[in-house]
């Protein structure tokens, strides 16, 4: 079972050039500026999935409760979209050579992640 946290990546290599340059990079090379990339597509990717209300598996996000949709005056149709705060708080951080890390620095961003209970 995959962990609920963490991305996973699968590349299938052709291109010789790139080839080349994995290379260099497990000989040493500065990897922070291919962080930075991997961090604005993984921003971009989820920001995306705003506009399709998809997980990165491609499945449709739970719909809005009966209760909830009768409340919901604006972006009615849009699921996790009330003012597009969420949507915009998407950001990366490149934390090291080899590590970037991105989401939202939003509280309630956690319970529309991982789950739970709202009172």
């Amino acid at each position: 079972m995959p962990p609920k946290t963490g991305a996973n990546i699968t590349v299938s290599l052709k291109d010789e050039q790139l080839l080349v340059r994995l290379g260099d990079i497990a000989q040493g090379a500065d990897t922070t500026p291919l962080m930075s990339r991997f961090g604005e597509y993984f921003q971009k990717g989820t920001q995306d999935r705003f506009k399709t209300q998809t997980d990165s598996s491609g499945n449709a996000w739970a719909p809005l409760s009966p209760g909830y949709l009768k409340r919901k005056k604006k972006n009615s149709t849009l699921i996790l979209t009330l003012n597009a705060y969420l949507r915009r708080s998407i950001h990366y951080q490149v934390l090291g050579a080899d590590t970037v890390a991105w989401g939202s620095n939003l509280v309630y961003a956690a319970v529309h992640q991982f789950g739970g209970t709202i009172k």
